[in-house]
This record gives C-alpha cells, sequence and structure tokens, in this order.
C-alpha cells in the first residue's frame, strides 16, 4: 500500500527488465553464450517473483529450462517474455499515475 515504496521497486524491476531483455536480444543477434542467455532469464525471473509477476516468471523458468533451444525456439520465447514484461511494466505505470 505504500506507494513510494512500490515506485522504488517498480523503478528497480524495471532497470533488472530492460538490462535483461536486452541481452537476450543481443543474445539472439550475436549468438553470446548460453550462460549470457541463461544469466538474463534467471535474473528477469527472480526479479519478477519478487514483485508477484508469476506469469512472467514462469515463462522465464520455462525459457531457462529448454534444454539447447534453437534460434527460432529462443525467439518465439523471447517474444512471449516481452509481451508479460510490457504488461507488467503497463501495470506500474498505470499504478504510478
Amino acid at each position: 500500500g505504500d506507494l513510494d515504496q512500490e515506485k522504488m521497486l517498480a523503478d528497480m524491476f524495471v532497470k533488472v527488465g530492460d538490462d535483461s531483455v536486452q541481452v537476450l536480444k543481443t543474445h539472439l543477434k550475436e549468438e553470446s553464450s548460453a550462460d549470457e542467455w541463461k544469466g538474463a532469464l534467471h535474473k528477469l525471473k527472480g526479479s519478477s517473483a519478487q514483485i508477484g509477476a508469476n506469469a512472467l516468471s514462469a515463462l522465464c523458468l520455462k525459457a531457462e529450462k529448454a534444454e539447447g533451444p534453437s534460434e527460432s525456439e529462443k525467439m518465439a520465447l523471447l517474444a512471449e517474455i516481452e509481451v508479460g514484461y510490457q504488461k507488467v511494466k503497463e501495470f506500474f505505470k498505470i499504478r504510478q499515475v
């Protein structure tokens, strides 16, 4: 119920989220290591779980546990994650009016 604390948490979540999504996108463009892909997913999964964004956390877990996904599978997973992430950002934007 504390909007100042919620804003602080939202700001931290968005910072971590933006960074993580960028790492995922860069991974697809530059074929960086699988560890970078999984690390970004793990970070976003944890951040999502901490704020109660369980659907996004579950998507990240699904992508993190995928064994040797192809580039097209990674693209599909990233698209799902981006949609979920945008929904959480929109929720915080509405709450912070």
